[in-house]
């Protein structure tokens, strides 16, 4: 982990709510009722915002995490989606910012309160701590970790076969 500056890009829907915004309205024929419907679509724009923020330094760890599914051939099914992880491993990883100064709620980072822990560091982690994981009452962690199974939905696959054995592995835990 390392703290660096981060460039933050932030889209914003444009809305009447909005500063500045607004909702752009189109007519469509509806197949099923043949008439015009008012559709509004969502406009949006982004904005640049730095600040300081904790770095995992993920980029570190391409190699050991195609070795591990090399490995493991059945982490991620159906195979199409666990060729879409592989792909974008392949492509490179780049450092994963893992704490926020613009929010004050969470977890703040250990020995630095202006940070707080980003939600899929601190949300991932939980499977393995809810287990005992880092406490003197580890029996749970001991006997079901590694996990046999971990049922994720396609749409966070990044996260949960990516990043989070990323983590395992820098914590010196095997992924499930």
């Amino acid at each position: 982990m390392e703290e660096a500056e981060h460039q933050l890009r932030r889209f914003h829907s444009h809305d009447p709510n909005f500063p500045g915004g607004t909702v752009r309205t189109t007519k469509r024929i509806s197949p099923r009722k043949k008439s015009p419907t008012r559709v509004a679509r969502t406009v949006t724009r982004s904005s640049a915002h730095a600040s300081r923020t904790t770095f995992f330094r993920l980029s570190r760890y391409q190699r050991p995490l195609l070795d591990f599914y090399k490995a493991h051939p059945n982490f991620v099914l159906p195979q199409t989606r666990f060729n879409e992880v592989i792909a974008f491993v392949e492509g490179g990883l780049k450092d994963l910012s893992v704490s926020r100064t613009s929010i004050q709620w969470g977890i703040q980072w250990p020995g630095n309160q202006d940070h707080i822990i980003y939600v899929w560091l601190d949300a991932l982690t939980n499977y393995i701590s809810a287990l005992g994981f880092g406490s003197s009452e580890h029996e749970r962690f001991d006997r079901y970790w590694p996990a046999d199974l971990h049922l994720i939905g396609k749409d966070i696959i990044r996260f949960h076969a990516v990043y989070w054995p990323a983590f395992l592995i820098s914590a010196g835990v095997d992924p499930p």
